[in-house]
């Protein structure tokens, strides 16, 4: 299942310790730039 959450909800995944695969979808050079640890680049 794929969705958009908000950053509040991102928070709460992460200190949970949910597991969770996120998905980063901006393009490589923003990835590259900066990204949350652990997210994947589309």
């Amino acid at each position: 299942m794929v969705r958009t959450i908000t950053k509040e909800e991102l928070k709460e995944k992460m200190d949970s310790g949910e597991k969770f695969v996120l998905v980063d979808v901006r393009d490589t050079p923003d990835y590259e730039k900066e990204h949350i640890i652990g997210s994947v680049t589309s």
